[in-house]
């Protein structure tokens, strides 16, 4: 058994193992990659992913011969580590040769002068097939070393040293603009900035000296002092990175919408779907029948942070949740709550269905709900109008933000600038929908935990009547 795989076949974690091992292959094929290299993306280690594997063939032989293994051996990796070994052997007969060849079509390359980007993206991709434990790697090992060969002969040959402009103080006289390269503008950038870091610091200490002197017997004096103070502001950054590190980790650790053991382990909450990015949740304290939540698997603050994939996957999930809800002659509302960004809550979006007689009246209510949620004098405008599919762009992830979508193109977006002032956690959002589907008050304020129980009956009856319409399934059977 492999170091750290503290999981046995077939409990409560498999299910999600075998959904992300499934899930993983899906993803291979749509992407037209190999399995291997999409396995150490989400793995980590091909060691790990054959873990997987090995549970996966383990629990298929229970079917017909019953219980062999409770946790993995180790077998799968070692036979890829075997195959590795015998292919490197024959690589390595032709070793001599390749490099001989290499060199040869490198410097018979008339006119062409290999470059430090070139050299880079080799060794990158050496790089890359080391992580992956590929074949590859000792035929890339030789191309890296051969090219290094031609790079430093072709550095020796150009033995042309330029100068750099100086002024009559021996100083380096910066180049026009139109005249620097990428190099030169980051150089310049750095020197500017510390030349300003050292003029405030100087400004700082003259003002807070009374007895300041411009002399070099003062200065010399005030060594010391200085020195201290350098040492307080490094320390005092040192620790405010320590103190965010763990608070994030302490949010990470308890956070109910997150994975477990790097993978190993589900979520508390319940997994309706997984997609490659994505997944779709039931809510802890629903307000309505097939009310549920779209996740991205990463930890983010709010899903203006996540990239474009896990927004297409998004998009996928409310064109399904659209045709689910109009199946059951419901129309779709989504909304996110993003009032405390400091607080690191893991970012979801709520999805409801409404009736359709109500859906005229849904905007009407959030507009009034929106423009009396904070003071009448605000910095910002109270409704900011999404539709076009606008969100991404008018709406930014470093303010606190409150967003409905009446549909698929967008909705209403509202900038929360005094939080103290607003409901707490997603009462705000809870209200208006009491509001609009005419809830008891006890219904909308109920509060409730994920209790980890991935057999509710809540569950499998959403999944029964989302099945039809679950678009993640493609992922498995392509």
């Amino acid at each position: 058994m492999s170091i750290g795989s503290g999981y046995i076949f077939g409990d409560k974690g498999s299910e999600w193992r075998m959904m992300k091992l499934r899930s993983l292959r899906g993803s291979a094929k749509s992407l037209n990659q190999p399995v291997e290299e999409i396995a150490f993306e989400r793995y980590g280690t091909l060691e790990r992913y054959d873990e997987a594997r090995e549970e996966e063939q383990e629990l298929e032989r229970r079917k017909t011969y019953g219980i062999k293994k409770t946790q993995p051996t180790g077998d799968l990796y070692r036979e890829r580590l075997a195959k590795e070994q015998k292919h490197d052997a024959k690589l390595s007969r032709h070793e001599d040769q390749v490099i001989e060849d290499i060199k040869e079509d490198e410097m018979a390359s008339h006119g062409h002068t290999m470059t430090l980007s070139e050299l880079n993206s080799i060794k990158a991709k050496l790089l890359k097939a080391q992580m992956m434990q590929s074949s590859d790697v000792q035929h890339l090992q030789q191309r890296y070393d051969a090219a290094v060969h031609h790079f430093e002969t072709q550095q020796q040959a150009a033995s042309v040293v330029v100068l750099p402009d100086m002024d009559s103080r021996g100083q380096a006289v910066q180049k026009r603009e139109e005249d620097m390269t990428i190099e030169d503008m980051v150089r310049e950038e750095k020197r500017e900035s510390k030349l300003i870091n050292a003029a405030r610091q100087d400004a700082d200490r003259i003002a807070k000296d009374g007895k300041y002197s411009d002399t070099l017997d003062y200065q010399d004096e005030q060594a010391d002092k200085l020195a201290q103070r350098v040492q307080r502001k490094e320390l005092n950054l040192k620790n405010m990175s320590i103190s965010q590190y763990q608070k994030m980790q302490k949010v990470l650790d308890s956070c109910s919408l997150c994975h477990k053991e790097e993978g190993a382990e589900p979520p508390i909450a319940p997994v309706v779907s997984l997609a490659t990015r994505t997944f779709l949740s039931l809510p802890s304290a629903p307000l309505t029948r097939y009310h549920c939540l779209i996740v991205p698997l990463q930890h983010r603050t709010n899903t203006l942070e996540c990239d474009d994939d896990e927004w297409v996957e998004i998009r996928n999930f409310m064109k399904s949740l659209t045709r689910l809800y109009d199946n059951l002659g419901m129309s779709p509302m989504f909304y996110e709550s993003n009032a405390r960004p400091y607080k690191k809550s893991h970012a979801a979006i709520e999805c409801l269905p409404i009736p359709k007689d109500l859906a005229g009246q849904v905007p009407r209510f959030w507009q009034e709900a929106l423009v009396s949620a904070d003071e009448e004098w605000s910095q910002h405008r109270p409704l900011i109008k999404t539709d076009g599919n606008m969100f991404t762009r008018k709406m930014t992830s470093e303010l606190a933000y409150f967003h409905v979508w009446f549909d698929l193109n967008g909705g209403l977006g509202h900038v929360i600038e005094d939080d103290s002032k607003w409901p707490r956690g997603d009462l705000f959002g809870r209200e208006v929908v009491g509001s609009i589907l005419g809830l008891d008050v006890t219904v909308w304020r109920r509060h409730a935990q994920w209790d980890g129980n991935k057999s509710s009956k809540e569950l499998q009856q959403f999944q029964s009547k989302w099945q039809r319409w679950d678009w993640t399934q493609t992922l498995l059977e392509q």
